[in-house]
């Protein structure tokens, strides 16, 4: 059995934290638990990593997305090898980068990284999760090389310190995320160049999609680095950039994102159940909060074969998280790339 706690929040003041505490050792106490193994996130600075520690037991570290995979897995008691698309805003990865745009492989027990969004710099590090437009100079940086401080007119004096502070390797981390892909795309048709809450550029692309039906002609190219696929945005991009130019509303090139990134999980899916040969197709992250987007990619997948996965009672964003944690704990059996066990001599 598992218990999930209500909404607590980011762990990013002393408020948070204590009341993170408290519900832990309330839990404890409400059902009589004794924990035999703790498990956490990779990522080295949260605040729950250090907490896990203070039990003097064994830590298991797993990786972000592997955790949202394994909460769909464990939720809907897939025990067969399964394709995951979980896509978020942030999550740390194995290679120290920020992932968010990722394909994993496997089961509760084990999994890997099978394949993920191309990579590109967030402009100025956390800032850009409430700047959008420096995610979106990032793609334009990348699609059309040059100089496109301009783009942004209202920004361009700031635009050109940051591409050359990119250029120098200055707080540009680099990050695979399809949370602030959306992001960008948002700012690129000026829908959105800053916000007051992490995602609002998203959820406001979502919400303003046309009704018209558009057959989309925007395009993810899928190539191959060290065997894993690759995920690249960066026709997607140009062709965005030139419906802005053909006077196209804002409503039909979100509906076409939205319908490019549909295309994308079943294409990649497709490639997928030819080399890992399963159709269990498990869809996670903060990204299927959208409806449309989870509605279609659902609806595409059984349309073509696959047995597809999401959460209902556990929640796709970082709601879910501790479920997963607590489901590849349980299944736990030996070390591999996406979940470290820290013995408590370490």
């Amino acid at each position: 059995k598992a218990f999930l706690s209500s909404h607590i929040g980011e762990l990013d003041d002393i408020d948070t934290i204590q009341q993170y505490i408290s519900e832990i050792s309330s839990f404890c106490h409400l059902f009589g638990i004794k924990p035999e193994m703790v498990a956490c996130d990779m990522h080295p600075d949260y605040f729950s990593t250090d907490y896990a520690r203070t039990f003097d037991l064994d830590v298991l570290q797993v990786q972000h997305h592997y955790a949202h995979f394994a909460s769909v897995l464990a939720e809907n008691a897939v025990k067969e090898n399964a394709i995951g698309f979980i896509f978020d805003g942030t999550g740390y990865g194995t290679d120290k980068t920020i992932w968010g745009g990722e394909m994993l492989f496997g089961q509760v027990n084990s999994a890997k990284r099978a394949g993920h969004l191309r990579r590109f710099p967030l402009l100025g590090g956390e800032a850009a999760i409430k700047q959008p437009w420096r995610i979106g100079l990032a793609l334009l940086q990348i699609a059309f090389g040059g100089d496109m401080s301009s783009y942004f007119p209202e920004h361009e004096g700031e635009a050109k310190i940051l591409l050359s502070a990119c250029k120098k390797g200055i707080n540009s981390p680099l990050t695979s995320s399809m949370g602030r892909l959306f992001d960008g795309i948002a700012a690129i048709i000026g829908l959105r160049t800053e916000c007051s809450y992490e995602g609002q550029a998203a959820i406001e692309l979502e919400q303003i999609i046309a009704d018209e039906a558009i057959d989309s002609n925007y395009s993810f190219e899928i190539a191959y680095e060290n065997d894993n696929m690759i995920f690249d945005w960066i026709s997607l991009v140009r062709a965005v950039v030139a419906d802005i130019k053909a006077g196209i509303s804002k409503g039909n090139i979100a509906k076409k994102f939205h319908n490019v990134c549909v295309d994308l999980v079943v294409n990649a899916a497709k490639i997928a159940r030819e080399r890992y040969y399963t159709s269990a197709v498990a869809l996670s992250g903060g990204v299927f909060m959208n409806e449309y987007l989870l509605k279609h990619c659902q609806y595409r997948l059984q349309a073509n074969g696959f047995n597809c996965y999401v959460n209902v009672k556990v929640p796709a964003n970082d709601g879910g998280i501790s479920y997963g944690q607590a489901a590849v704990a349980a299944n736990y059996e030996k070390d591999f790339e996406l979940c470290v066990l820290r013995s408590r001599e370490e």
